[in-house]
């Protein structure tokens, strides 16, 4: 087929309308470059048969041409491979002469039309307009199939680089798990020291924490209503070890409730407080979660361990809150630090502030 799903497949487009138009055009310019008085002279009959005859040469020209082009797209496709087939375009250019001589001397004599006061031998001046012809058109051909060459690079260049978000998420979100039951579990191995039964009552909250951590670590983003009920959980799960040496106090707008966040980053941020920071009943440790304008506030008293008692951390849990959002939006985690006070701050994102969220297409 001259117009098929394999020509289709070779250019990127289908070039039917392109060929059509281009038949019409170069008819009509044809006729009027050669035959400008044909018409106002009354010769209307002359007129079309040599509007036909023009119209089945430019027809011939442009396949043949087609066909051309469409043998260097195949032999040198894409949009890299335009410095290949350049050089080679001119053979294009030669059919149209070939084609015009061929013509000449074989249909053109056959039909012997002829039309007073112009000149009967008009195969230099046809092959200067096909020339010319042909120029427009190689142009046309090739600036089209370089743009959607170009536009098809695009395409699989921003799937790439999707599949490689996609890629670094998933190792992030498989660190969480680790991460959490590592904290967890040293949490555990004080809690049975100090009380065997409240260590029972710590396995069982940490088993309905874990269930929900991994339902919430295989997405994205969750709406931060989500992230607060997992963070309710969390925090029951913390009071069956420490009491009321550890202090939560949660103020979050309802309005912000519906918008996004990463999975388990409060979650992180408190692991991060706990681990990091005396809680002894002279000194409790309160963590405040809040909102302020768009950002998340997660704040805590700075009253480090001493360095028999501290915990050595590998920087994991922050950094990875940190790299995830890098992932999914330009919106910055914010760490503020002092002598008395540390916050994480957490942007709350709407859909459009996620440049690379990696659910769509």
């Amino acid at each position: 087929m001259l117009f098929g799903p394999r020509e289709k497949e070779i250019l990127g487009f289908n070039d039917l309308p392109l060929v059509g138009a281009q038949v019409l055009l170069y008819t009509f310019l044809s006729m009027s470059i050669l035959f400008p008085d044909l018409l106002l002279s009354g010769r209307y009959w002359l007129y079309f048969l040599q509007w036909l005859e023009i119209f089945s040469h430019i027809v011939l020209y442009i396949l043949v041409s087609r066909y051309l082009y469409i043998y260097l797209a195949k032999k040198y496709p894409g949009y890299d491979n335009w410095r290949k087939r350049l050089p080679r375009l001119p053979l294009v250019l030669l059919s149209y002469g070939f084609v015009a001589i061929f013509l000449h001397f074989t249909l053109q004599r056959l039909i012997n039309i002829e039309i007073s006061g112009y000149i009967e031998d008009r195969v230099i001046k046809e092959i200067t307009i096909g020339v010319f012809f042909a120029l427009f058109g190689i142009g046309v051909y090739e600036s089209l199939y370089l743009f959607v060459q170009l536009k098809e690079d695009q395409i699989k260049l921003k799937s790439i680089e999707k599949q490689k978000v996609q890629n670094q998420l998933d190792v992030l979100k498989h660190q969480l798990s680790p991460h959490f039951l590592f904290n967890c579990f040293n949490s555990l191995s004080h809690l049975i020291d100090e009380n065997r039964d409240k260590g029972k009552i710590f396995v069982n909250h940490l088993s309905d924490v874990h269930r929900k951590i991994l339902e919430f670590s295989e997405r994205d983003v969750i709406t931060l209503g989500e992230e607060l009920e997992l963070t309710t959980a969390y925090v029951d799960l913390l009071k069956t070890r420490f009491g009321e040496k550890l202090q939560f106090k949660i103020n979050i707008y309802d309005r912000l409730l519906t918008k996004k966040i990463v999975p388990l980053a409060i979650q992180i941020a408190i692991e991060n407080a706990v681990k990091h920071n005396t809680i002894t009943d002279k000194n409790p440790l309160t963590i405040f979660i809040q909102s302020n304008g768009e950002y998340l506030e997660i704040k805590n008293g700075n009253l480090p361990k001493s360095m028999g008692f501290s915990t050595i951390g590998t920087g994991l849990g922050l950094q990875n809150i940190k790299d995830r959002y890098e992932l999914l939006t330009y919106k910055k985690v914010l760490i503020e630090k002092s002598n008395s006070t540390f916050v994480l701050k957490l942007p709350v994102l709407e859909s459009d502030h996620l440049q690379n969220e990696v659910s769509y297409p």
